[in-house]
C-alpha cells in the first residue's frame, strides 16, 4: 500500500512537471530540427517553403515548419549565403562569389549574370523588381524574376546590408543611410548615431521606417533627417517581425519585444532566446522565425498575439460572435470563424466612432478562434469592436465596466 502511494505521488509529480514543461515549450521560441550544419545567416519564406542560408553549408529548406530540413545546394557555386529572397517559386541567393537563382523552390541553382561576380550582401523583392546589393556598394536590379540583371547604381561606398522603398524613396543601409529620390541617379547620405555607424536592417512598419543598427534601433515617420531612438539598448539589431500590434527585434543578446507598436520595449527573457546572438528574423503566415547559431528557432504567431484555435473544423461561413462576458473588467473573450484562409483585422472604436485600438492584423488559416481582449488601458464605457476578413465586415458592441 505504501509502495502504491509512493508510486502514485511520483506519477502525480511527473504529470505536474510534464504540464509545466509543455506550457513553457509552447510559449517560447523553440529550436527546429535544423539545419544544424553551420551558422544560419538568413531566412526567407515562400508559401510552405522556409529557406535558410548558412555560413559555409549552402542552402537548406523545410516544408513542415522546421520538422525536417533538406539540403538545397545543387548547382550553388559558393556555400556562404548572405541573403535569400523569394518571389513565388523563384529564389535568389546572395553568396560570397556571385548571385544564384532557382526557379523550382531551391531544387537546383544557376549563377545569373549581373556583370559582377564578387560578394553579394543583400537582396530585396520590391514592386515586382529584384534588387541585389554588393560588398563594394553597387546595386543591381532585375525586372524578369532574376533571369537578367542591370546596374541600378554604383554610387554607394561600402557593403549594402539591406534595402527598402518607403513612401516612394529608395533607402540603402550601409555605413549610414543612403537615400535616392530619383531612382538611383543621385544619392544623399544620412549618418545615424555618428559617421561610423553601420546599419544592418531596414524595416517599414505602417507609416514608420525602422533601422536596425549596431547601436540599438532607430525610427522615423519622415526618414529624411529625422530619426529618433527606437530600441534604447546598445546591441546589434539584426532583424524585425511585426505581428498585429507586436514588434519583435532580433538582437545580439536575444529577442526583444514590444506589445504597443514600439512605444515601449522589453528586455529578452528565457522564453525569447535570452543571451542568444540572433542573426536574422522573418515571419510566415503561421510563425516568426529567427536564426541563431546553427539552428532556426520559431514561435507561433497565434501565441504571440493571444489567439487560440477553438476548433480546427472548417466553418461554413464567416462569423464574429458577441464577446463574453459583457459587460466585463478587465478582459473578455471574442470568438470568430473563418471558412477560408484570410487576412483578419480586429479594431476597437469608441462611442464617438474614433479608432481606440488596432488589436491585431494577421493572416489566419480557416478555423474557429478565440481572442482574449484586455481592456486594462481603457476607461469605463461603451465600445465597438469591428472585424474585417476578406469581404466580410462585422461590428459588435461591448461595455467596459470598472
Amino acid at each position: 500500500m505504501n509502495l502504491d502511494c509512493k508510486n502514485m505521488n511520483i506519477f502525480i509529480r511527473l504529470i505536474f512537471l510534464f504540464a509545466i514543461s509543455f506550457h513553457v515549450s509552447y510559449s517560447q521560441f523553440v529550436a527546429t530540427n535544423g539545419p544544424g550544419s553551420s551558422t544560419v545567416k538568413t531566412i526567407s519564406v515562400s508559401g510552405q517553403y522556409v529557406f535558410a542560408g548558412t555560413a559555409g553549408s549552402g542552402v537548406y529548406y523545410t516544408t513542415n515548419e522546421g520538422g525536417t530540413w533538406l539540403a538545397s545546394s545543387n548547382g550553388l557555386g559558393n556555400m556562404t549565403v548572405n541573403k535569400i529572397e523569394c518571389s513565388g517559386s523563384v529564389v535568389i541567393a546572395c553568396t560570397e562569389a556571385g548571385l544564384y537563382r532557382s526557379t523550382a523552390n531551391g531544387s537546383n541553382w544557376s549563377q545569373v549574370n549581373s556583370g559582377n561576380s564578387s560578394a553579394y550582401t543583400s537582396v530585396r523583392y520590391m514592386n515586382s523588381v529584384f534588387y541585389a546589393g554588393t560588398y563594394n556598394g553597387s546595386i543591381y536590379k532585375s525586372t524578369d524574376n532574376g533571369a537578367t540583371w542591370t546596374l541600378y547604381s554604383s554610387a554607394i561606398a561600402g557593403a549594402i546590408n539591406d534595402m527598402c522603398i518607403f513612401n516612394g524613396v529608395f533607402f540603402a543601409a550601409a555605413t549610414g543611410l543612403h537615400v535616392s529620390t530619383n531612382n538611383g541617379a543621385a544619392w544623399s547620405v544620412e549618418y545615424i548615431s555618428g559617421p561610423a555607424m553601420v546599419l544592418k536592417v531596414l524595416f517599414p512598419t505602417g507609416n514608420v521606417l525602422r533601422l536596425g543598427t549596431g547601436n540599438g534601433g532607430k525610427k522615423s515617420t519622415t526618414p529624411l533627417g529625422n530619426f529618433t531612438t527606437d530600441i534604447p539598448w546598445i546591441n546589434f539589431v539584426q532583424g524585425y517581425a511585426w505581428v498585429g500590434s507586436y514588434l519583435i527585434a532580433g538582437m545580439s543578446t536575444g529577442m526583444f519585444w514590444s506589445s504597443d507598436n514600439g512605444t515601449t520595449w522589453n528586455d529578452p527573457t528565457p522564453n525569447y532566446m535570452q543571451g542568444s546572438y540572433v542573426n536574422c528574423v522573418t515571419q510566415s503566415v503561421s510563425n516568426v522565425y529567427a536564426g541563431a547559431g546553427n539552428f532556426v528557432y520559431k514561435r507561433a504567431i497565434n501565441e504571440i498575439i493571444g489567439i487560440t484555435v477553438s476548433n480546427t473544423q472548417v466553418p461554413e461561413k464567416f462569423n464574429l460572435s458577441q464577446n463574453y462576458p459583457n459587460p466585463f473588467n478587465p478582459s473578455t473573450t471574442i470568438n470568430f470563424e473563418l471558412p477560408t484562409e484570410s487576412s483578419v483585422t480586429l479594431e476597437v472604436y469608441g462611442i464617438d466612432g474614433q479608432l481606440v485600438k488596432e488589436v491585431f492584423s494577421q493572416s489566419l488559416a480557416a478555423g474557429s478562434y478565440n481572442y482574449n481582449f484586455d481592456a486594462s488601458g481603457l476607461s469605463s464605457g461603451t465600445y465597438f469592436y469591428k472585424m474585417n476578413a476578406g469581404n466580410y465586415t462585422s461590428v459588435k458592441k461591448m461595455v467596459v465596466l470598472k
